[in-house]
């Protein structure tokens, strides 16, 4: 309690000084810190009291806070204008994304809206020297390709479904939309395997090689049960584990 009737006398003297025209930014700069420290001092100390033992109003206090808050943007308080707040806080984004953690950079910008994070990865990606620097880093350049295709496949997605809702679900270019889109990727599908088959005829093939044909022959059958599974029952259960599969 000492401490905080302490703040409180040192900021009503800076307040003083501060209305006698001398010194007056430091001296509500003064103030304004010795308000706040009070406030810390002593969490239940509310603006009220403090304006009624400095014998100011009650938003006078609160400017005062809000000129601190601003990283005291203006000359005094009362030349806050209402940009002033949002200067100081752009301010401090930028000290913060350049000073912090990695880290801590990584966990902001994942709790930000989609839309945000476009932006920001829009807006570093059209700087040069950031394709340098995913190069050097083989987890970006992954997780770069990874995304690319993830996105190239949403747009085709949705190019499929503006394509649909124009002809109408039950017009004759359903059918060659199968034709295309379902039945001409499996038999490519079927091609390259085929082609690889081929391929394996002609290499002297050990047996780490094997392992890893084997592992690959394995999530093709998976994939191959969990279509026939979509077919007979149009269950598409498997989709967040196809995606993990495919990355």
């Amino acid at each position: 309690m000492t401490e905080t009737v302490d703040h409180l006398q040192m900021a009503k003297e800076h307040l003083v000084v501060a209305e006698s025209g001398d010194a007056k930014r430091e001296a509500y700069r003064q103030a304004a810190e010795h308000i706040a420290a009070a406030k810390q001092a002593d969490p239940k100390l509310t603006n009220r009291v403090v304006a009624t033992t400095l014998g100011k109003s009650g938003e006078f206090v609160q400017k005062v806070l809000q000129w601190r808050s601003s990283g005291y943007q203006a000359d005094t308080p009362w030349l806050m204008d209402e940009k002033a707040t949002g200067r100081a806080a752009l301010s401090h984004t930028k000290a913060t994304l350049r000073d912090a953690p990695l880290e801590q950079i990584e966990r902001i910008v994942q709790e930000l809206p989609p839309a945000a994070i476009v932006k920001i990865v829009q807006a570093g990606l059209e700087k040069p020297e950031i394709a340098h620097e995913i190069a050097k880093s083989a987890d970006a350049s992954a997780a770069v390709i990874r995304a690319s295709g993830r996105v190239t496949e949403e747009a085709v997605h949705q190019n499929r479904k503006r394509t649909r809702a124009a002809r109408g679900e039950g017009s004759v270019g359903g059918g060659l939309e199968f034709l295309v889109e379902v039945l001409g990727n499996a038999i490519s599908a079927k091609g390259r395997l085929n082609d690889s088959y081929k391929a394996a005829r002609d290499h002297d093939i050990n047996d780490d090689q094997k392992e890893t044909l084997e592992e690959v022959f394995g999530e093709i059958n998976t994939i191959i049960d969990w279509y026939r599974s979509y077919l007979a029952s149009g269950d598409q259960s498997f989709e967040d584990e196809l995606t993990k599969l495919l990355s």
